[in-house]
């Protein structure tokens, strides 16, 4: 764990700096685009994928009877510097809350590889995602709030040293 903001105490102390996570994530990998441009291919699906993530006692999910999980790739895309990149992003957006006080309002990951050396291509990837070849800037994140106070939040952030792949692409 890279960052924890809970200055509310919704997770209850229960995550902290240094601490480890594990999870899933699931996609189809033929799943329909929204289109694809020359630059980017993002796909939202509400079937069939999710992320499930667990974290010292706490598990953050998608909400599996109401998907709504957003894939993305930006192929060679320039920032507003003019430096150009490939992007490799998910959110899910619709999730189970973590008991009855917090809410898990969004999961995304996101990383980034400077140069656009690593997408050959707008297919969304079949195999692993192979971490060496891209950096972690914005992470890991999960955000919620307090079920009675939209105005007291959380906000952790983890990267990713391992990952590897679901044989049979099903949530656990």
């Amino acid at each position: 764990m890279a960052e924890v903001q809970d200055d509310n105490g919704l997770l209850g102390g229960a995550v902290s700096v240094g601490d480890t996570v594990t999870g899933v994530f699931v996609y189809d990998t033929t799943a329909a685009t929204n289109g694809s441009t020359t630059a980017t291919t993002s796909c939202d699906v509400t079937t069939g994928v999710g992320v499930v993530n667990a974290l010292d006692g706490l598990t953050f999910r998608s909400d599996p009877n109401n998907v709504n999980f957003h894939l993305e790739l930006d192929r060679n895309v320039k920032d507003a510097a003019g430096n150009t990149a490939d992007t490799f992003l998910f959110g899910s957006s619709t999730n189970l809350p973590l008991n009855s006080q917090a809410t898990v309002d969004r999961i995304a990951w996101q990383v980034d590889n400077p140069g656009s050396t690593t997408l050959q291509n707008h297919q969304l990837p079949v195999n692993t995602v192979n971490l060496g070849k891209w950096r972690s800037v914005y992470g890991l994140t999960f955000e919620g709030h307090d079920a009675n106070n939209q105005d007291s939040t959380y906000l952790i952030r983890a990267h990713l040293f391992s990952i590897s792949q679901v044989p049979n692409g099903t949530l656990p």
